[in-house]
């Protein structure tokens, strides 16, 4: 989604950037709270990172944002282990929210809602950042959703270290909704 006209209705959709050690993606669901993965806001020892050095970029494009904020907390859900990998429990439990210290408006970037339920053979769609495309956000318009059991959901989207946090969109009338969020990768070939 490299032009303007490209990102109309995804600026929502932002890179997190943490600190210098790396980024996600993220969504915003709200003006001052944005949706990720939770792996995303530890380091490699499993210790949470500083929330200041979190800054949320909506809507980056070739060093351009739509808005940006700076992170003041975040939760991640209860039953996340940072050091318990890519076990069900820990797939099923890879969520946090950060808290924005300045809300971004929805005139500049209108927040998305969260889909009620998947239906078998869903067909969505991921937006997200990833290495080698992080200059601006990149748009999977069709996967499938190949599985879904214990509270998790496989899809056959595209996607690549970055990727993590990205919003798994279902359509929901004329506006895509959050069915999900990238947490961890299978390379099957």
């Amino acid at each position: 989604l490299t032009d303007r006209d490209d990102l109309f209705g995804w600026e929502a959709v932002g890179r997190v950037d943490i600190g210098r050690a790396g980024f996600c993606t993220g969504v915003l669901i709200a003006p001052d709270q944005v949706l990720t993965a939770a792996h995303c806001v530890y380091d490699r020892a499993g210790q949470p990172v500083a929330a200041e050095t979190i800054r949320f970029r909506a809507g980056l494009r070739d060093g351009e944002v739509i808005a940006e904020a700076g992170v003041t907390g975040y939760a991640t859900a209860p039953d996340y282990d940072p050091q318990g990998g890519t076990r069900v429990e820990n797939i099923r439990n890879d969520a946090a929210l950060l808290r924005l210290a300045t809300p971004i408006s929805s005139a500049l970037a209108a927040p998305f809602a969260v889909h009620e339920r998947p239906r078998d053979g869903e067909r969505v769609s991921v937006v997200s950042y990833g290495r080698d495309r992080d200059k601006a956000p990149s748009w999977q318009r069709e996967c499938n959703m190949l599985w879904r059991a214990e509270g998790i959901m496989g899809f056959d989207c595209n996607v690549i270290f970055g990727s993590s946090g990205a919003p798994v969109f279902a359509r929901h009338g004329n506006r895509a909704r959050i069915l999900s969020l990238v947490s961890a990768g299978n390379w099957q070939g």
